[in-house]
């Protein structure tokens, strides 16, 4: 997929308030984690970008093909992922 939009500061988005949310509910939010998928162990998702369909679909993808997701505890479609609390898609 394409790199999601940058919509906040990585750090400001790292450090802020968060709440854990279902993948699908986390499309249109910001991110408050790091996802990158093993092998081969690149970043797929940063703080600070907005969560997308296409992102979530390919994390959701790789998951059930046997990919590690590294920063997600557990299962992303078990668990979801951090977002930063009140987060819609803002700059800033």
């Amino acid at each position: 997929p394409q790199r999601p939009p940058k919509v906040m500061d990585l750090h400001k988005a790292f450090y802020a308030p968060h709440r854990q949310l279902p993948a699908t509910d986390a499309i249109g939010k910001v991110s408050a984690q790091f996802i990158a998928a093993y092998p081969p162990g690149s970043a797929l998702l940063v703080p600070g970008e907005e969560i997308t369909a296409d992102v979530i679909d390919y994390l959701l993808r790789l998951e059930s093909e046997g990919s590690r997701l590294k920063g997600v505890i557990g299962k992303l479609a078990e668990n979801g992922l951090r977002t930063v609390a009140n987060s819609n898609n803002q700059k800033g």
